[in-house]
């Protein structure tokens, strides 16, 4: 829909380009590459249309989508989405999605022991209540479903130099 007739203004920077009313959703094909479905200012239902990410700059609408999708699926209590790991994994790392974690065995996160960095992904270790189990969880995925836990850790192993400070 990107190359159709205009519905700005005169003198508008939007004529001869559809402007993006809102996002209706996101997806994601085999190669990685995100697709959205836009509701076209000024058009019905009817003419929405998948658009590649490339073709869009409503930045903060992909965004909002994508946050709401997962968090749909996160209440729906579905498996992780892969559209949160699109990055290639160095060899022998199994990505998280094809991970059983204590999330997906119904287990509650007691503490965060530590954080790594896997493949350019900040990962936290987290051990899981009555069980001597821990789990590599992408931040992504903690900082949703155990927020208060990646906080604590946070909070007890930050430390601030004051040293350069002057009064």
């Amino acid at each position: 829909m990107h190359n159709g007739k205009g519905f700005g203004k005169s003198g508008s920077s939007n004529v001869g380009k559809y402007v993006p009313e809102r996002l209706e959703d996101f997806k994601i094909d085999a190669n990685g590459e995100k697709y959205y479905l836009v509701k076209w200012c000024g058009l019905p239902q009817s003419k929405n249309s998948w658009e590649h990410r490339d073709n869009l700059s409503c930045y903060f609408m992909m965004y909002k989508i994508e946050k709401i999708k997962t968090m749909e699926k996160m209440i729906k209590n579905e498996p992780m989405i892969p559209e949160l790991r699109t990055r290639p994994r160095r060899p022998g790392i199994v990505p998280f999605e094809e991970r059983s974690t204590g999330f997906d065995r119904g287990r509650t996160p007691e503490r965060v022991i530590g954080v790594s960095e896997v493949s350019g992904q900040l990962e936290f270790l987290i051990k899981w209540k009555g069980v001597m189990e821990a789990d590599l969880i992408p931040r992504e995925i903690a900082n949703i479903r155990c927020p208060q836990i990646v906080i604590k850790y946070y909070e007890e192993n930050l430390t601030w130099d004051f040293s350069d400070m002057k009064n």
